[in-house]
């Protein structure tokens, strides 16, 4: 699952949720969209922030926009994108990568 938070457009959050869960099944709160799948490439640049498992495209695309990253790594690689992630964004409000 990840969320982007994003800035204008009237949208708080755009959660994605994969191919495996019903977006509707989540019943979404006011100034959320829950989609099964969005490209990161037409969202990350308007964001202010991006949470994510720690997949490597979504951290490389959110780095790439200079966004702040929350990643609570589930496993797999995750782990490790996460530690350079805290690397890249320390000094900023959300040190906290992992």
């Amino acid at each position: 699952m990840r969320a982007a938070v994003c800035a204008g457009g009237g949208v708080d959050a755009l959660i994605t949720v994969g191919d495996q869960l019903d977006p509707q099944a989540f019943g979404a709160a006011a100034g959320h969209r829950i989609k099964r799948y969005v490209p990161q490439s037409s969202v990350l640049a308007r964001c202010a922030a991006a949470v994510c498992d720690g997949g490597s495209g979504t951290v490389m695309g959110s780095l790439e926009q200079g966004l702040p990253l929350v990643l609570p790594p589930m496993g797999a690689d995750q782990p490790l994108n996460a530690a350079p992630a805290r690397r890249s964004v320390s000094g900023s409000p959300w040190t906290r990568c992992a």
